[in-house]
């Protein structure tokens, strides 16, 4: 079928305008050829006319996929992330392409909201840790990934990553033939817009195959006409709006077999080497972070969902500051510091048998406004950044843990620095509540411990500013009445213990 000069055929409904404008494959090639970044992304997004807020859910999707891959590379050596952001791309180019031939309904019907982060989404489970709980043990792993991609996007999304996953044969008891023959068949019995994610997946490694050795070229090209081919041309025969991107996606596929197999031409067949297979890779246990989950595990008192709320709080937490794209090279040290105060806060929560997530997932998430990219970027148009990772804090973890994470916020680009920072800061604690304030206090404690590394001078004015601006603060709390009164006396007494420490080492 051809989009060069004539119109995709069989369309339910036109532009209201009665324009039959055609759909340019050669302009498509080419605008799915241009590598984007974020930033592109996002206009891309405006420009095939998703809404201001499936936007924000895309880009929430675009984060965590990227601080998911990061320090991951395709055999070409480029970032692994530019392979699912390039599936996502094709998807969205497809739907600006409709939207301007005036094929409204088929735009909005074929590219969804959820099928552009299914794109994003598509190897996370089965190669990052932010999602997939990779380095963790086997079902533990696989309910972590299901529990947030449910809680984050919804049914349809996890259920689309989950058919989008491939079988592991180790994982049933089966053969690498029979794995393989398993994934094919569950993306086959999947959804259309989970099949046409799978469409552009095997598109963009078509169209990047050229730096892969011929064995693996030809086996990808062979698995594609026998395996897939078959469902994609039944989908591009099917009875529903979304055929015509499945139709769009056939002809770019078959154009792109095509070019392979010119580029074999003039290639020896019988000279052409065997594919190699390189050994399974041990997988190691990632020690740190199955440390940190056996600590975030003792906690008593939680519901299974706070708990696992909280390991998602601690795995964007590190992502995010160990992440060097984006939130800079200060990461690991800030949360080796954000991870201390956190587990010693768990400690002394538990000699008190008051436990409260909401209070640990804050303690996880407090630096990653002021430190980190996860949460969103400066792309949305109209919001900054401080109000675009607010509204993605709430929708992953609630208002409440929101409130407690901007409380402890010290950037606010919004206007004009105050006066005096930190007596701004100090009022927006005392007016976030106790909660908010014992989380500063346990940030206060890991400061004084680590201030022998400080110059003297650094020493004397973050002690001279803890007397003047803060301890009237955490004395006035610590003596107030409420559920956290135990907590905040514990940590005043601790403050004033640390406080000590360092006075008398400038008195020796």
């Amino acid at each position: 079928m051809g989009y060069n000069s004539t119109p995709v055929t069989g369309m339910a409904s036109k532009d209201p305008r009665g324009a039959e404008s055609p759909i340019d494959l050669g302009a498509l090639r080419h605008s799915i050829s241009i590598e984007t970044n974020h930033e592109g992304f996002v206009q891309g997004l405006r420009a095939a006319e998703f809404s201001q807020d499936e936007i924000l859910d895309i880009e929430l999707s675009y984060n965590f996929a990227k601080f998911g891959h990061r320090d991951q590379f395709r055999e070409s050596g480029e970032p692994y992330f530019r392979h699912p952001r390039a599936v996502a791309v094709q998807l969205v180019e497809i739907r600006r392409a409709l939207l301007a031939g005036g094929y409204v309904a088929e735009a909005r019907a074929g590219v969804t909201k959820d099928g552009v982060i299914l794109a994003l989404h598509h190897d996370t489970v089965e190669d990052t840790k932010l999602f997939g709980g990779e380095g963790l043990r086997g079902v533990f792993a696989k309910e972590i990934s299901a529990f947030r991609l449910l809680w984050t996007y919804g049914v349809d999304v996890m259920c689309g990553i989950e058919a989008l996953t491939k079988v592991e044969a180790v994982d049933h008891g089966i053969s690498s033939a029979e794995a393989k023959l398993a994934s094919v068949e569950k993306v086959t019995a999947s959804d259309p817009m989970t099949r046409r994610v799978k469409q552009s997946d095997r598109l963009h490694n078509l169209r990047t195959l050229q730096a892969t050795p011929p064995a693996k070229q030809r086996r990808i090209l062979r698995a594609t006409e026998e395996q897939y081919l078959p469902s994609w041309e039944r989908d591009a025969r099917a009875d529903d709006p979304g055929r015509v991107v499945s139709q769009i996606l056939l002809a770019l596929v078959n154009e792109s077999i095509r070019d392979l197999r010119e580029s074999w031409k003039n290639h020896d067949e019988a000279k052409v080497a065997p594919e190699t297979h390189r050994p399974p890779s041990v997988e190691y246990l990632d020690l740190e972070r199955a440390t940190a989950y056996e600590i975030l595990d003792g906690i008593p008192g939680l519901t299974i969902v706070e708990r696992q709320l909280v390991h998602f709080a601690y795995d964007i937490a590190a992502y995010g500051h160990t992440s060097t794209e984006d939130a800079g090279s200060d990461g690991e040290l800030s949360f080796e510091q954000v991870k201390a105060a956190t587990f010693d806060l768990i400690d002394e929560m538990t000699r008190r048998r008051a436990h409260d997530w909401k209070i640990i997932a804050a303690s996880l998430l407090r630096d990653t406004v002021e430190h980190t990219y996860i949460f969103g970027s400066d792309a949305i148009r109209g919001m900054g950044y401080d109000e675009v990772a607010a509204r993605n804090i709430a929708k992953v973890f609630g208002s409440e843990v929101r409130h407690l994470v901007l409380a402890q916020t010290r950037a606010d680009h919004r206007g004009a620095p105050p006066a005096n920072p930190n007596r701004a800061y100090v009022e927006r604690l005392q007016a976030a509540g106790p909660a908010a304030v014992v989380l500063q206090m346990t940030d206060t404690v890991e400061r004084l411990k680590k201030i022998g590394g400080v110059p003297e001078p650094g020493q004397h004015i973050f002690v001279e500013m803890l007397e003047a601006e803060y301890m009237p603060m955490f004395e006035v709390f610590s003596e107030r009445e409420g559920r956290l009164r135990d907590l905040l006396a514990c940590y005043l007494r601790k403050i004033q213990a640390e406080k000590r420490i360092v006075e008398l080492g400038w008195e020796r």
